[in-house]
């Protein structure tokens, strides 16, 4: 079965451009991972990452929920991991993209 075969180092020979708004993906999820928040706003992810949003996810790991805001006009857009361990294993592939002493750094 091709699907258990897929081992993280497969994951990181994936070319950017075939995978549009991963990497980056890749780097919130760690950055948020840190701090374990769990809802992040357009402002966590930036403009760039947010234009990646289709159908309302990113690659359906990272999907897009409105929420009333008494403070604002209108819904305010926030940001859920399907589930905290996407959110893990999505920094996991950031950390592993690091170069070695950066890899140390973070450990």
């Amino acid at each position: 079965n091709a699907s258990k075969d897929l081992k993280i180092a497969d994951i990181l020979k994936i070319p950017d451009h075939l995978l549009p708004g991963f990497s980056p993906l890749c780097q919130v999820s760690y950055d948020f991972s840190k701090t374990q928040k769990l809802v992040l706003s357009v402002e966590d992810l930036g403009e760039d990452l947010v234009k990646h949003v289709k159908r309302g996810s990113i690659y359906e790991l990272l999907f897009a929920e409105s929420a009333d805001d008494f403070d604002a006009a209108s819904p305010v857009q926030l940001y859920m991991f399907l589930h905290k361990t996407i959110q893990e294993a999505l920094a996991a592939v950031h950390i592993a993209k690091q170069t070695k002493p950066d890899q140390e750094r973070i450990w």
